[in-house]
């Protein structure tokens, strides 16, 4: 397991991540906080026509942990004193004889948006797929 720590401004407050590669225990102690930032993601963002649907949002996210066994699954978040303040979720395929990644999902909290969080977090996963 790769650990990348990184130092970012937010706001007035001085904010250490740890970045790293989450496996479904991290994913599953954080869950919540996942199902939340996936629904502002999802609805706020993306589908504001919609109705938020949880239910959804939790299923989508508990088959995850198949997805992770398969180990063509990604899921990096960056984290301070047991909050997750970021992650990219990721999936590996192949097109024409290459592997490529495609992002599933993508999401930084407000307060630390305009920090370069996104782009660690993008960083390192760009390294996971190298790989």
């Amino acid at each position: 397991m790769r650990v990348m720590t990184c130092n970012t401004q937010a706001r007035s407050n001085f904010m250490n991540c740890e970045i790293r590669c989450f496996e479904w225990t991290d994913i599953d102690r954080y869950l919540e906080q996942i199902i939340n930032m996936q629904l502002e993601n999802i609805y706020e963002f993306h589908y504001p026509e919609k109705k938020p649907n949880r239910d959804y949002v939790k299923q989508d996210i508990l088959e995850l942990e198949e997805n992770l066994k398969k180990g063509n699954t990604y899921f990096v978040g960056a984290t301070q004193k047991g909050r997750l303040y970021g992650y990219i979720w990721c999936y590996e395929k192949m097109f024409i004889d290459e592997k490529r990644m495609s992002i599933n999902s993508l999401f930084v909290y407000e307060e630390a948006r305009g920090k370069g969080l996104g782009q660690l977090l993008m960083t390192e996963i760009k390294k996971r797929m190298s790989r």
